[in-house]
């Protein structure tokens, strides 16, 4: 099959790079492209290396392989009839139409590959899926996704029509520290939720430290249980957050499971 493009590209081993190539179209970098006997070369994949690649064709589902060893020369990958996702991405105020933005959908079984797409200058995005069931958010430039959305795509029904929003964003951070010795707690897990969606996560780092983007207005901030540590007193938080504004939380603290 001719004119199948790779899309993304990902060192597995022996570091974890992601190389998303389809952005780089905007620096005008041409993707790697099937001929018309379905081959392709992907040059610059260091030596001893393993990768995971994403293929797309306008008429297909997009395709992800993984595992794939920098000097494999007979790697064959088979495309599949779409089930196609469409819809529109908006302003959450003023429902002005947002061209340029990203569409993310994120399988939710295993292995979660993820497909991208763009809206064109009507804020219309359009992409073909296999079947599942996807979690869809959008982004742009200054902007952030009104949390995911949970799609489910069946071979045997019209086409989902689908309505993302974007917001402006904040910045909220924070630190949660041991409450017996006041030292950080590294690798607590604090989770984002806006318009009853969740948005985001992550987790302390070795400073116990956090960092989330937030869209404006109402946000809640849930915070999890760390090993060796009792359940937060505080276990969810909610912030309204200003476009553009950076708010650091007050210390939060979590107490041993043994004193």
């Amino acid at each position: 099959m001719r004119n199948v493009r790779i899309t993304a590209l990902a060192i597995t081993e022996p570091v974890k790079v992601g190389i998303p190539l389809f952005k780089l179209e905007a620096l005008n970098v041409t993707l790697p492209v099937s001929d018309a006997e379905g081959r392709f070369t992907l040059a610059g994949v260091p030596r001893g290396a393993k990768v995971a690649l994403k293929f797309e064709h306008p008429l297909y589902a997009q395709e992800a392989v993984a595992n794939v060893a920098a000097d494999e020369a007979d790697l064959q990958v088979i495309l599949y009839q779409g089930v196609p996702l469409q819809g529109l991405v908006a302003l959450r105020s003023g429902d002005k139409p947002v061209s340029g933005a990203t569409v993310m959908a994120r399988n939710a079984q295993p292995p979660h590959d993820t497909a991208f797409s763009r809206t064109d200058g009507t804020g219309v995005f359009h992409v073909l899926l296999k079947p599942g069931v996807y979690m869809v958010q959008a982004s742009a430039p200054g902007r952030i996704g009104d949390g995911w959305r949970r799609v489910a795509l069946r071979g045997d029904a019209p086409a989902e029509q689908v309505r993302l929003t974007l917001s402006g964003k904040g910045v909220i951070t924070g630190v949660i520290q041991n409450a017996r010795s006041g030292g950080p707690v590294p690798g607590a897990r604090v989770l984002l939720e806006t318009q009853g969606r969740a948005a985001g996560a992550t987790r302390t780092g070795a400073d116990g430290r956090f960092r989330l983007e937030a869209p404006e207005g109402a946000n809640t901030l849930h915070f999890e249980a760390v090993d060796g540590f009792r359940p937060p007193d505080t276990k969810a938080l909610t912030i309204m957050m200003s476009a553009g504004e950076k708010r650091e939380l007050p210390g939060l603290w979590l107490a041993p499971a043994q004193e």
